[in-house]
């Protein structure tokens, strides 16, 4: 038969174990592991410091840092030479060429401002090369039960923007098939 255990209540004891679970309560069991960026900020952050704006960077920007009227007659080309002598190499119209020599400490302090390092300008003669366009123009417009046939599928359809997308989709589509 087992035996019954006996045991005496003891206030002090109590008292204890209650300000020891008080003291330990919310605390997390184990100390979670270490956040994975202390380590990687303490070895890109003197990298990223050295770094500067790109061409491509520039030339997503360049409207913004020279100017509207600059920025249709330039383009950022490429950079060369060493950190401390950097030179940005500019494609300009002829015409233009001369204002944008003018301006040329204007331009490079709008540069360091965003973040580049150039030092020096050099002006190349040449338009400056347009983008490429994203959207194909149409060959040939829809005819009529064409396009009839297309507005009456797209009638369901609230909003205007999604229903114009759409037909200009469809539009693209059936003019390709």
């Amino acid at each position: 038969m087992p035996r019954s255990l006996s045991f005496r209540y003891d206030p002090a004891l109590e008292d204890g174990a209650q300000r020891y679970l008080a003291a330990r309560r919310g605390q997390d069991a184990q100390r979670p592991p270490p956040r994975a960026i202390t380590p990687v900020a303490k070895v890109l952050t003197p990298l990223l410091r050295d770094t500067a704006l790109t061409v491509t960077e520039m030339e997503a920007r360049w409207e913004a840092i020279v100017g509207a009227a600059l920025a249709k007659l330039t383009q950022p080309e490429k950079l060369t030479g060493a950190k401390e002598s950097r030179t940005l190499t500019l494609r300009a119209h002829a015409a233009a060429a001369p204002m944008v020599q003018h301006q040329t400490g204007l331009i490079l302090e709008r540069l360091r401002l965003a973040g580049s390092d150039a030092v020096k300008l050099h002006i190349r003669h040449g338009a400056p090369v347009k983008p490429i366009a994203n959207v194909t123009p149409l060959k040939r417009k829809l005819d009529a039960t064409e396009a009839a046939l297309l507005d009456t599928s797209l009638a369901s359809i609230q909003d205007d923007g999604l229903r114009a997308a759409l037909k200009r989709l469809g539009e693209a589509v059936t003019l390709r098939q």
